[in-house]
C-alpha cells in the first residue's frame, strides 16, 4: 500500500457566509473529487485575520470555535473533545478621541495540525471570549477571515 493525499483549501469570511449570522456564520462546503476512503484528515489554519474595530470590552484572549471536533483532544469546558481551532491574543490600542479601542487579531501557524474524523458538509465558525460568550461581529465594521486547508490521506494498492 502506498499513501497519497488530496488537499482542499477554503477561504471563509463571516460576511460571505451561506447561513447563520455575522457572529456565527455557517458555510456549505463543496469538495471537488472527494474520495470516501480517507484514512486520516488533518485541518490546518493557514491564516486568520480579524478586525474588531468596535468591540467595546477589553477581552484579550479570543478563541476560534467550530463544529470540527479534534480527535484525541480534550476540553475542560465541554468535558469532551475540543472544538477550539486556535487561541489568539488581541492587540488593543486606545482610539484617540473615541470611546472604544481599535484592535485586530492575527494568527498564522500552517504547521499546527488539527486531526478531524471526517470532512464536514458545513463548517460553522465563531469567535468566542474566554468566558464562552460570542464576540459580537454584527456591530460596526467587525469582520474575520480564515484560510483552512484539509489534507486527506488515503491508501492505494501499489502495482509494483
Amino acid at each position: 500500500m502506498k499513501t497519497h493525499s488530496d488537499t482542499f483549501t477554503y477561504l471563509l469570511t463571516n460576511n460571505t457566509r451561506d447561513l447563520g449570522t455575522l457572529s456565527n456564520p455557517i458555510y456549505n462546503i463543496n469538495y471537488l473529487q472527494k474520495k470516501n476512503n480517507y484514512t486520516k484528515i488533518t485541518c490546518y489554519i493557514d491564516n486568520l485575520q480579524a478586525m474588531l474595530l468596535t468591540l467595546s470590552d477589553i477581552t484579550n484572549l479570543i478563541y476560534l470555535e467550530s463544529n470540527l471536533n479534534q480527535i484525541n483532544s480534550y476540553s475542560s469546558k465541554t468535558k469532551a473533545t475540543s472544538n477550539i481551532l486556535c487561541v489568539i491574543n488581541r492587540n488593543i490600542q486606545e482610539s484617540s478621541g473615541a470611546n472604544y479601542q481599535d484592535s485586530a487579531v492575527s494568527y498564522q501557524a500552517p504547521t499546527t495540525p488539527i486531526e478531524i474524523g471526517s470532512l464536514p458538509d458545513t463548517i460553522s465558525l465563531k469567535l468566542v471570549k474566554a468566558n464562552g460568550n460570542s464576540v459580537d461581529m454584527d456591530t460596526g465594521g467587525n469582520i474575520f477571515s480564515v484560510k483552512l486547508r484539509f489534507v486527506c490521506e488515503y491508501e492505494v494498492q501499489c502495482g509494483c
